[in-house]
């Protein structure tokens, strides 16, 4: 997990709890080299959602209007690139709350087609 925190950015810790961190260093370490997942954590009052796919030129403006258009508020999101890979993890809630798990199948099945799969 230093490694995986090593290649964050500054204050991607301060955010984020010890397991936060540790479920996003296991969603790049079960990907590895695989270009696309997108996986939605429980937060305490929203939900985190990581994203790790090949970088490209328009991917987060991808990933944020997949998460807007599907009713998502974007409160916090942390953005690095390793080599050709994007490692995204957005905080999202919905007018406010939590999203409801219909919600959450939706936003994964929108963020996967950003992502180009």
């Amino acid at each position: 997990m230093t490694e995986f925190l090593e290649t964050m950015p500054v204050g991607y810790s301060q955010f984020f709890t010890a397991s936060e961190v540790a479920d996003h260093a296991r969603v790049v370490a079960r990907r590895g080299s695989h270009l696309v997942h997108a996986e939605i954590c429980a937060g305490p009052s929203g939900e985190q959602v990581c994203v790790v796919a090949e970088d490209r030129p328009g991917l987060l403006y991808d990933l944020a209007s997949a998460i807007s258009s599907n009713g998502g508020d974007i409160e916090v999101v942390l953005i690095d690139t390793q080599a050709h890979k994007a490692i995204d993890v957005f905080y999202v809630t919905a007018g406010g709350r939590k999203l409801s798990p219909e919600k959450q199948q939706i936003l994964g099945e929108a963020l996967e087609r950003a992502c180009g799969q």
